[in-house]
């Protein structure tokens, strides 16, 4: 594929165009896995529990996942499996679970997040310092528009 190098003045299509190759290459090589990787399924619910001071109920699990109390059902089942978290009963209110990490998990927790963070890291390095800054501006102004365009489209 020939990717445009120049763009004319409001060029979005080939930039598009350009942006889907791009993305292709990064999923195709797996960059966008370790991403993914973090942000949904185990490592995601390992996260979020890592950063919490007390046990946390499944529905605060799912609302900050983004994801159907039935995906977090499967996700805690498959954690509580590895020992990696335990889910009890809360005293105050029999209806509710409560999920936490055990100290396997809170430790898987801590690993997982150091080889996220390497290879982000590693991959951030190979463009440079100004490049990277750039990048990651750049995508935090995507992320604002993306969630302002969002909030709008619900009204």
């Amino acid at each position: 594929m020939i990717l445009s190098t120049t763009y004319t003045h409001n060029d979005y299509t080939s930039l598009a165009v350009d942006l889907i190759h791009h993305v292709h290459v990064l999923n195709k090589y797996g960059f966008n896995q370790k991403f993914a990787e973090s942000q949904r399924g185990e490592g995601m619910v390992l996260g979020y529990l890592m950063h919490q001071d007390q046990a946390v109920t499944p529905s605060e699990i799912a609302q900050h996942a983004n994801l159907t109390s039935a995906r977090i059902a499967t996700i805690l089942k498959t954690l509580e499996k590895k020992a990696l978290i335990t889910r009890t009963t809360d005293p105050s209110d029999q209806r509710r679970c409560l999920v936490e990490l055990t100290t396997t998990g809170c430790e898987a927790a801590k690993e997982f997040h150091a080889s996220v963070m390497h290879y982000i890291e590693k991959m951030l390095a190979s463009i440079g310092i100004n490049d990277a800054t750039e990048y990651v501006r750049i995508l935090g102004k995507l992320a604002r528009s993306t969630q302002a365009n969002y909030q709008e489209e619900k009204q």
